[in-house]
């Protein structure tokens, strides 16, 4: 699963503020949803830093982990509606930006839930492909 989301990711969403408009930071969120397996490449990470207003390399990259765990941590949990969300984010959070935050998550959420489960899915039979070695 994501893992709690703490006060270092409060930290790390908190350069969200420094996007341009609301459509900057919905696309952070969907760059962090397309990367969740091999991370973004470097033009991607390029572009984010942009948008997080010239933050540095090491600053974007722990904004979009924090984005990540936070997708992951909502679409893998059975509740979630925008109250339940929110109370995945981190208490310290700005308000503002929480409200943003689990705004995008619930427009975007079935569609990153199916997502996780055709992945899942597509590995699963992946593996039944695979011969099976047998142990002498």
């Amino acid at each position: 699963m994501a893992g709690e989301l703490g006060a270092a990711d409060a930290q790390a969403l908190e350069l969200l503020l420094s996007a341009p408009n609301k459509a900057a930071v919905n696309d952070l969120f969907i760059l962090a949803f397309n990367s969740r397996t091999d991370g973004p490449s470097n033009t991607e990470l390029v572009g984010a830093a942009e948008l997080l207003g010239g933050a540095t390399g090491p600053q974007t990259k722990a904004c979009i982990s924090a984005i990540r765990r936070a997708i992951l941590k909502s679409a893998y949990s059975a509740n979630t509606d925008a109250a339940n969300i929110r109370k995945s984010l981190p208490a310290e959070l700005d308000e503002q930006l929480a409200k943003l935050i689990v705004q995008i998550v619930s427009h975007h959420l079935p569609t990153w839930k199916e997502s996780l489960i055709q992945s899942q899915v597509r590995t699963g039979m992946t593996q039944l492909r695979q011969p099976q070695r047998t142990l002498v």
